[in-house]
């Protein structure tokens, strides 16, 4: 339902919504009275908050004589009304210590992050890797391994790297592998993975890779080596913080939750959205268009590893703090571009 609040109305369901993400009780109009200190009668606060009723931005739960915000009222109060914190001191110093913490597989660097976002926000967090068929192969190296085998390493502009074991057919001097290295380096590097698979035979036939039987390996296994995987790594953590809220006391709402995050495909849908990539999303309760997922808001905040794009969010009850979670994803999507950004 449209309803264009007065500035009475912002201000009360404002003080409702922030009143309730705290205490967790509906509030009544002599609360809202204490914590807003504004100077307007029990009687007349109390209209205003059947007005809001009306509206659909609050709710009565049972015979309680105070309200709780709607859908419709965090939605108002998300894109009209809430201030974004400005990030503590103290938690910019934890995301910047663990930030320094980033080497190794991509599977630990996810779990990294998604526990540093729980930690900080009390909630779910979630971390996606980003993924892009555009992304260039930047650095291959050849290093020898026993047994006439060369340990191949791949490394993308999206910080993918791969490592393969190759048996060759003849062998190889320490000068001899240098040169084929420089050869697949002038050859391939800079180019997108899909110019890679398209032009990969004709790049490297009749090079001295292509003595060595690198050329045909590549050839052969250009799929495993260079394809983009098609869905991208995600990692969670948190539910244990989440289950101890109020909403998901009852078995019915902490069954969802749970199941949603051990079905990763569903999981990697709810929380991978294009519109993150350009400014925060937020979707909430029903928005989703889940029944199970009702009790939750999804907070999806963008980052970059050079052009290619990867998903942060927080998996929260609806009654989030708002102004606190989106403060420290949009200011931990920035740091972690800007880190990658001077390591690549």
């Amino acid at each position: 339902m449209d309803h264009a609040l007065t500035s009475r109305e912002q201000l009360i369901l404002t003080a409702i919504v922030e009143d309730y993400i705290h205490l967790a009780q509906p509030v009544a109009s002599g609360r809202v009275k204490q914590v807003t200190q504004v100077s307007l009668s029990s009687a007349t606060i109390r209209h205003i908050m059947a007005n809001l009723e009306n509206s659909g931005h609050l709710f009565r739960p049972h015979t309680s004589a105070g309200k709780v915000p709607t859908d419709v009222g965090y939605r108002t109060y998300v894109d009209d009304l809430m201030e974004i914190e400005r990030v503590g001191r103290h938690d910019v110093y934890v995301i910047r210590k663990q930030l320094e913490k980033i080497s190794g597989d991509v599977e630990s660097l996810l779990q990294l992050l998604a526990d540093l976002i729980s930690r900080l926000t009390g909630s779910v967090g979630i971390a996606v890797w980003p993924v892009s068929p555009n992304a260039r192969l930047i650095s291959i190296g050849l290093v020898p391994a026993e047994g006439g085998r060369i340990l191949m390493v791949l490394e993308t502009d999206s910080a993918d790297l791969r490592t393969v074991v190759i048996q060759i057919e003849n062998e190889i001097t320490g000068a001899q592998l240098a040169a084929v290295e420089e050869i697949l380096r002038d050859r391939l590097c800079g180019l997108t993975l899909e110019e890679i698979l398209a032009t990969v035979g004709v790049r490297l036939g009749g090079t001295l890779a292509d003595d060595y039987g690198l050329a045909g390996y590549i050839l052969q296994h250009a799929g495993e080596l260079l394809e983009e995987s098609r869905t991208q790594q995600i990692s969670s953590h948190g539910l244990h913080q989440v289950l101890q809220t109020p909403e998901f006391l009852s078995s019915e709402n902490a069954a969802g939750l749970a199941s949603l995050l051990e079905d990763v495909p569903r999981l990697r849908t709810l929380v991978i959205n294009d519109e993150a990539m350009h400014a925060q999303v937020v979707t909430i309760g029903a928005e989703h268009g889940d029944e199970e997922l009702h009790m939750l808001s999804v907070i999806r905040q963008g980052y970059y590893i050079g052009e290619n794009f990867g998903t942060l969010a927080v998996l929260a009850p609806k009654r989030v703090n708002y102004r606190q979670v989106c403060a420290l994803l949009e200011y931990l999507g920035t740091a972690l571009s800007e880190h990658w950004e001077r390591t690549l």
